[in-house]
């Protein structure tokens, strides 16, 4: 079997070529596999946030988790895996803000859609205590969360009706090469192989 390549996505230096998220898509399958969670009236498990009720039109969930493994396709239609580091998805959270993203939302990445507006952007620190897991979420530290009011009716009714799930950026970013992975089948194969000849 082919290895498969793995790459660490990365801010570049290169001041000519700026990079970092300009928009985040509401979409109906988010590739980091998390769906957020929409703010509505008596949902039990989502009670401590205050703000919990249909009429507030909330969604909170992950926009980037630290170190997961993206599978992506490329030109020829092979796969390879991509991911952030918690560095650089700190980052990515900072520069959307400073670059005024808080109104940069598209519809399944086709097109800019009005009436969401970010109202709250933080990373996890300590998992346990983080308002994340007090709504149910079970994430790892470095990720980065929104809350995202909706006063679009239209794009509501995606989210309450579940053709909108979750969040997933758009950005410009560079990429680095970590290594190039054999398939779990041939690394375990390999292994075996390896035992028997040293008995």
């Amino acid at each position: 079997m082919a290895e498969i390549r793995i790459e660490e996505l990365i801010l570049s230096e290169d001041e000519l070529n700026p990079q970092g998220v300009f928009a985040i898509g509401l979409v109906d399958f988010p590739a980091h596999e998390e769906n957020f969670i929409f703010m509505k009236k008596a949902e039990k498990n989502i009670s401590l946030f205050k703000l919990a009720s249909d009429e507030k039109h909330l969604v909170v969930g992950p926009s980037i988790i630290p170190d997961k493994k993206i599978l992506q396709y490329d030109e020829g239609g092979n796969p390879f895996y991509v991911y952030f580091s918690k560095e650089t998805t700190e980052k990515l959270s900072q520069n959307f803000l400073k670059n005024y993203g808080n109104k940069s939302f598209t519809f399944q990445h086709n097109e800019y859609v009005e009436g969401a507006t970010l109202v709250e952007n933080w990373i996890i620190e300590d998992p346990k205590n983080d308002k994340a897991n007090a709504l149910g979420f079970d994430l790892p530290a470095g990720t980065w969360m929104m809350s995202i009011k909706i006063d679009n009716l239209e794009l509501w009714d995606k989210v309450k009706n579940s053709t909108v799930k979750g969040l997933s950026i758009e950005a410009y970013m560079a990429s680095q090469i970590i290594e190039n992975s054999k398939p779990k089948e041939d690394r375990i194969l390999k292994e075996i192989n390896d035992i028997l000849k040293n008995k």
